[in-house]
């Protein structure tokens, strides 16, 4: 299904214009595409409505990756093919994994039943964060979220080795401020999974768990607005997330977010977010615990890490009446990050 939209997509542009310009706070490349007036996508596009940017810096501080995106301009149609594929291919799933291909099927249908609006994200590599899904039915999309986790944490138990994955949900874990909660707690011991190929590997272990973490606690809720899959340390932190996003509480910490995708503007129908370096950064410390493992001793050379300072890069979305434009806005900050990337590759290199 993937495949045949990226192919009707192709079809449905009839030119595309790429720009770049060197400003003085940073870089800015940005691509038009041309729609057929005609297309599905043109008629799709038609009928978005730009949604308020702004709302990433109510998202906790101090994560990797943030963004948020209309619901159908990605969300709705990939629910609307899985679930069509799925019926269609009644009678000729493969048993072992037929049930839980319908499940997603009926859960694909109820979110669309739901009405979704919009999507929006904030999360670190170690899945500590928040999935907001927007829209008018919330508690639907709830109900038919919490049954699906629970299948998709059981496939993925199985499909492990022994003991590996762990999970307990509680349907009725108490409230988060005012509203009904669902916990899911979740732990893998990446040392069983280091060993599936024939022999232990103390630093792949060691690597998968600075990476991933070992333990997760995700609470499941929903208000008027949306449902709240929140990844947080523990209550309290859960709570203090939901108040700020809610309160409309902007972090002193998430200035620079603020800053750094403002240039692009607040109207907007998708935008992207990555910390650069806090993301290049994590990824360094866990290769250097791996090699301490092994009695390697310093692979990196100290200029190759990056700054502790947040530097973001932003990739915005916005629907035109005649095709879509996409903008990367890269600050300087940003852009200074690459040339310790730079330094990492001359130095595997040489």
């Amino acid at each position: 299904g993937a495949w045949l939209d990226l192919i009707e997509l192709g079809r449905d542009v009839e030119h595309c214009t790429l720009t770049g310009r060197i400003e003085p706070a940073g870089v800015r490349v940005r691509a038009a595409l041309q729609l057929r007036s005609e297309s599905a996508l043109a008629r799709a596009l038609a009928q978005t409505q730009a949604a308020d940017a702004a709302t990433l810096d109510r998202l906790p501080e101090g994560l990797m990756f943030y963004g948020m995106l209309r619901a159908e301009l990605g969300l709705e149609p990939f629910l609307r093919r899985y679930h069509q594929v799925i019926r269609q291919a009644q009678g000729r799933l493969p048993a072992k994994s037929a049930q839980l291909e319908r499940l997603l099927a009926d859960t694909a249908s109820k979110l669309l039943d739901s009405q979704l609006q919009r999507l929006i994200w904030a999360f670190d590599l170690r899945f500590r964060g928040v999935v907001i899904l927007e829209a008018q039915k919330p508690e639907v999309a709830r109900q038919a979220l919490l049954p699906c986790l629970e299948a998709l944490l059981r496939d993925l138990a199985q499909a492990a080795p022994k003991n590996t994955v762990q999970f307990q949900l509680q349907a009725n874990a108490g409230k988060i401020l005012d509203r009904d909660a669902s916990r899911i707690d979740l732990e893998i011991e990446w040392g069983r999974l280091a060993g599936v190929h024939g022999h232990a590997s103390d630093a792949e272990e060691a690597f998968l768990r600075h990476l991933f973490g070992t333990q997760w606690t995700l609470w499941v809720l929903a208000d008027e607005r949306g449902v709240f899959l929140i990844s947080a340390r523990d209550r309290n932190e859960a709570e203090r997330w939901l108040k700020n996003y809610r309160d409309g509480v902007v972090s002193a910490d998430n200035a620079t977010l603020r800053s750094h995708r403002r240039p692009l503007g607040d109207s907007l129908h998708g935008l992207a977010v990555l910390q650069f370096n806090g993301f290049w950064r994590h990824v360094l410390e866990g290769v250097e615990k791996a090699a301490a493992m092994q009695g390697l001793g310093n692979l990196i050379p100290r200029d190759a890490f990056p700054e502790t300072k947040p530097a973001f890069f932003s990739l915005g979305v916005r629907a035109l009446s005649n095709g879509l434009e996409l903008e990367l806005w890269a600050p300087n900050e940003s852009v200074s990050e690459l040339n310790r990337l730079f330094i990492l590759v001359v130095h595997g290199l040489f």
